[in-house]
């Protein structure tokens, strides 16, 4: 099998793990665990797998530099936000919706390069943010009465996490020339199980979920670590552009067994907006800006 086809297969695993991972944290929510002991021991079960796997298949990278430990530190910060942001707005919002907001990162994470890099826009993302934005308030219901069911709570959090996940990507970027991408994800997982043993204290639940139920939270744990394994393994065969295009079929996944497992509905109208978000993530990865294609020829050569 050739490296492209790898690739694909890769990184779709990996889009189909984390809408599982969706999936099954909305079953749990609905379940009645708790949802930051829930967090909790979902991130420190991934660190566990994660390190067990770096330290046995690559040992010569396992300890960070140490003008690089700040950096992992706030990434580790960025993915408590991100983590935890997604996953408490599925208490408030059905995956359908709560997807698609989140997917609406690849907008921020433009809009972050135009302040952080002084990056220029070009007519495809100019598009592209404005079929986002638009998108955004059709998904929400603002055009009918849907936005009168939306919950102001999960809203605010799924679009934290979206933020989240868009700072994530531009400091991962200036790791990624130094270590591999399962130690970069091992020592963030590190630094945000670190934040959420601390904030956990202050969290406690009412009710203790009985002793079998925190083997569900372990079995929620394996999809969410396999979609971060496979993510990387398909950076390895694929260029970046076309991992992310490939990614983009997350929503597309999580909607799907959303209506299939949980009977979540779309309203018409959030069809269209989630096609709008869908054809924005697509065309920002489709149309890269000329710097990223300079870039890209540069290190060819």
């Amino acid at each position: 099998m050739n490296q492209n086809k790898l690739g694909l297969i890769f990184v779709l695993a990996s889009s189909f793990c984390y809408a599982l991972t969706g999936i099954l944290s909305k079953v749990l929510v609905s379940s009645g665990l708790p949802p930051m002991l829930t967090l909790t021991l979902r991130t420190l079960f991934c660190t566990v797998f994660l390190g067990i796997l770096v330290f046995a298949v690559k040992k010569e990278q396992c300890f960070p530099k140490k003008k690089d430990i700040k950096t992992f530190f706030l990434l580790g910060i960025v993915l408590f936000v991100y983590s935890a942001g997604y996953f408490l707005s599925l208490v408030y919002l059905d995956i359908s919706i709560a997807v698609v907001l989140l997917y609406t990162y690849p907008a921020m994470l433009v809009i972050a390069s135009v302040f952080a890099f002084k990056e220029r826009l070009n007519k495809i993302t100019v598009i592209a943010l404005g079929l986002t934005f638009l998108g955004i308030l059709f998904t929400i219901g603002i055009f009918d009465s849907s936005l009168e069911n939306l919950s102001v709570t999960g809203l605010i959090l799924v679009l934290s996490a979206a933020v989240g996940v868009a700072v994530y990507a531009i400091l991962v970027k200036k790791l990624t020339s130094s270590y591999n991408g399962l130690v970069i994800n091992l020592y963030c997982f590190i630094a945000a199980s670190l934040l959420y043993c601390l904030i956990f204290p202050f969290c406690l639940p009412e009710e203790w979920p009985a002793a079998t139920e925190y083997l569900s939270i372990l079995v929620l744990a394996l999809p969410y670590t396999l979609a971060f394994l496979f993510y990387a393994k398909g950076l390895q065969y694929l260029e970046a552009g076309k991992v992310g295009i490939l990614a983009s079929t997350e929503p597309v996944f999580s909607i799907a067994m959303a209506a299939l497992f949980l009977g979540e509905s779309i309203a018409p109208m959030q069809g269209v907006g989630i096609l709008l978000v869908l054809t924005a993530i697509v065309l920002l990865e489709l149309f890269p800006k000329k710097k990223e294609i300079s870039d890209e020829r540069d290190d060819q050569k």
